[in-house]
């Protein structure tokens, strides 16, 4: 069983309550949100990498003669 952890200020003969850890629930709720984020990036990559090499693509054929000359992506 984990125990939380808080951080407390003492002022004069109280003592405050400033932050909590977390719980299980709360950290597995932010890794999902940093996990969907870094997977959402990813799939944009990915997306603007494909569309860069779309073009120069053909069945069976990696370059082109086209594509021969060289490649320069849209963002130069």
């Amino acid at each position: 069983m984990s125990q939380g952890m808080k951080l407390l200020r003492f002022t004069g003969e109280q003592a405050q309550i400033v932050a909590k850890a977390a719980s299980p629930q709360g950290e597995l709720t932010h890794l999902r949100h940093v996990t969907s984020a870094v997977m959402q990036d990813a799939l944009t990559v990915w997306a603007d990498i494909w569309a860069e090499l779309e073009s120069g693509v053909a069945c069976g054929v990696a370059v082109t003669p086209e594509t021969q000359k060289g490649f320069t992506p849209s963002c130069g």
